[in-house]
């Protein structure tokens, strides 16, 4: 009996090399196959958006869950939040904004941005069946990505 093997494709890179015309012999082959495990995905991601997406990831769940005060305070930009106060921002996000924040950050959660300012805005292209004006950006504030807007 052999053992039995499961082999996640999404970890490798293969590649087969066919043999020349006539490089057959009496069955033998003289095909190469190289198997490269990679614990990399074959698509490189800039480690900031990385950092990005898990956050919208975080948020989303959040929201998911109602739990708007927190995810203001988390999520949204330090400097707007003590300029306004939660208070003030929680009344009109709850009623307001929450529903369609949650929709466009699932919409947007593997889209790419652009970066402007060295790096520490980046703009999300929100689609235009929403109601927000502009892209959706974040801003890098001590290593951390906040929702600027």
């Amino acid at each position: 009996m052999f053992p039995l093997v499961m082999i996640s494709l999404a970890a490798f890179h293969i590649s087969f090399t066919p043999p020349a015309a006539g490089a057959c012999n009496g069955g033998a082959t003289s095909a190469k196959a190289a198997v490269v495990a990679s614990a990399h995905s074959p698509l490189k991601v800039n480690p900031e958006t990385a950092k990005i997406r898990a956050r919208i990831d975080s948020a989303i769940v959040m929201l998911e869950a109602g739990s708007y005060r927190e995810f203001l305070q988390e999520f949204v930009d330090p400097e707007f939040v003590e300029h306004k106060g939660v208070d003030a921002i929680m009344e009109e996000f709850e009623k307001e904004k929450a529903d369609e924040l949650l929709e466009v950050l699932k919409e947007i959660r593997t889209a790419k941005p652009t970066y402007s300012n060295h790096g520490t805005i980046a703009a999300f292209k929100v689609p235009e069946h929403h109601h927000v004006a502009g892209p959706l950006r974040f801003v890098r504030v001590d290593r951390v990505w906040y929702i600027q807007n």
